[in-house]
């Protein structure tokens, strides 16, 4: 089977999306199917390339997709460009694939301007329904809620959803036919992702350590994470927040923490490389992953993975990959909320505490939510749609 992975954003970016993309192509690839990357040009980067075994073709038509590229995240003037884009290469190369596999809405429509129906199954990596106009400008907010409601009911053969949350959404405010829509969690790498006895790194301070991986954009909820953090100093002076990642939420977070004099406790890291994420992992005492919406967390289920007690927030499809007993959940975008979740791990439970809940969710992880597990179930969804052509 040739597939193609269609997505306006890939490496060198990395967020939950890419690595679903590189994991799932991986696996698919290992089973002898034949997986392209397509996805949009940005600058200094050749056209065609092969990493880590992927085959990535970058597309373009007048230099409209580099000159939108902003380094680490998708924007909406590149989503509007990327439509146009995809409706090009697709009328050329609509018959070179048995399944194209669009990723998000603006990369659907692209490919229904382009292809037609018949062998198209995209993922809908979930939904801000309820956050839009919350976290982003009216504008934005109105562009995404209506491509949602619109991308949901157009002529695709199958929609995969990330988690069970995003196909009740569809099915019951939106209007979609449920018998076109399979949810499927999303999975992790429990060979790279696993406890390790590590070193912390030289450059974190001598301490307690909460560590959170995020792309650094609104939904993560860091905004609400660092302010958590003032009382959580005033008790004890040597807790640490290292936030990996990058993002436009960046500037917005130093002055947050300038304006708590947070300084010396909380620390944006920048983007690490992906192999070292484990590592990272392993570093913590505690990993916090506090979001306002999420499909089937990536980043929880690697910490997971690592054996690691977890902090996050029961939104989105998080409920379904994280059982109350193996994590702490605080309240969406509740300072207040986070303050006592990180008190309860930090002051009311021992190490050996954390350690216990850790074991018992890397153990879940293990029986649960391999990338094996989630491409066997796309395999299930790809070999429906053939049947029907």
């Amino acid at each position: 089977m040739k597939i193609a992975m269609f997505y306006e954003l890939f490496w060198p970016t990395r967020g939950g999306l890419e690595t679903w993309i590189a994991s799932v192509s991986k696996e698919l690839m290992k089973r002898g199917h034949e997986v392209d990357i397509i996805t949009g040009a940005i600058p200094n980067q050749p056209k065609e390339e092969i990493i880590e075994n992927l085959h990535i073709k970058r597309i373009d038509w007048k230099g409209i997709m580099k000159s939108s590229y902003i380094p680490g995240y998708t924007n909406i003037k590149r989503q509007f460009f990327w439509l146009l884009v995809g409706k090009l290469f697709w009328k050329v190369h609509k018959n070179d694939y048995d399944i194209i596999h669009p990723h998000v809405q603006s990369s659907l429509i692209a490919t229904l301007l382009g292809g037609g129906p018949k062998k198209i199954v995209w993922t809908w990596h979930g939904t801000y329904h309820k956050q839009l106009y919350q976290m982003y400008p009216f504008f934005q907010a109105f562009f995404y809620d209506i491509g949602e409601h619109v991308a949901i009911n157009l002529p695709y053969a199958a929609c995969i959803t990330a988690d069970e949350y995003t196909k009740s959404l569809a099915v019951k405010h939106m209007g979609a036919d449920p018998k076109r829509i399979f949810p499927v969690s999303n999975g992790v790498d429990i060979k790279m992702f696993k406890p390790l006895k590590v070193r912390k790194p030289k450059n974190w301070p001598k301490g307690f350590h909460i560590v959170s991986t995020r792309r650094l954009v609104p939904k993560t909820g860091l905004q609400f994470l660092i302010p958590a953090m003032k009382k959580i100093v005033e008790k004890r002076e040597d807790v640490y927040l290292m936030i990996y990642g990058d993002g436009p939420l960046k500037k917005e977070l130093i002055k947050i923490r300038k304006n708590l004099k947070l300084e010396n406790n909380v620390y944006l890291m920048g983007a690490s490389p992906y192999s070292q994420m484990p590592k990272i992992y392993n570093s913590a005492d505690v990993v916090a992953i506090p979001s306002l919406i999420e499909a089937t967390s990536i980043s929880c289920l690697e910490a997971m993975a690592c054996g690691k007690l977890l902090i996050t927030c029961p939104v989105g499809g998080v409920p379904e990959i994280a059982p109350r007993n193996m994590v702490l959940y605080a309240k969406p975008g509740d300072v207040k909320s986070l303050e006592k979740t990180l008190i309860k791990a930090i002051f009311n439970m021992n190490e050996n505490g954390r350690k216990k809940i850790g074991i018992k969710a890397r153990k879940h992880i293990e029986k649960n939510f391999t990338w094996e597990k989630t491409v066997n179930k796309i395999l299930k969804v790809y070999e429906t749609v053939l049947k029907k052509e």
